[in-house]
């Protein structure tokens, strides 16, 4: 039994995961009471398998979610492919540059921090 009284949504909208892992709403700090927008709105949040993660925003009576945060989008893993392909090309040309090798190496150690941030 769910929580949640407002989030109807229950599979991910990007790639139809319904295997739900974690069900929110907010509870004010150090009380045991719900917090209740004006209009009489929770918070809640509703998390899938994939990522995906789905809000419900009292202020403007509805359910929203990012498309990026689900790791079966496809448009994410192409984005990622395509990031990953030009670092690859990107460190490559670094190495065949005629400079010298601490400057190459600080070069190429931007490059690894980008690798870790796609």
């Amino acid at each position: 039994m769910s929580i949640l009284q407002n989030i109807r949504t229950s599979r991910c909208p990007i790639c139809g995961s319904g295997v739900i892992i974690n069900e929110t709403i907010d509870i004010g700090i150090g009380k045991n009471e719900i917090l209740k927008h004006c209009n009489g709105g929770r918070w809640e949040t509703r998390t899938f398998l994939c990522g995906m993660i789905i809000k419900y925003i009292p202020n403007f009576s509805k359910e929203q979610y990012d498309e990026m945060s689900c790791r079966d989008n496809h448009k994410l893993i192409e984005l990622k492919q395509t990031k990953t392909k030009m670092l690859e090309e990107t460190e490559s040309f670094i190495n065949s540059l005629n400079q010298d090798e601490d400057f190459k190496k600080v070069l190429l150690e931007r490059i690894e921090y980008a690798k870790y941030n796609i």
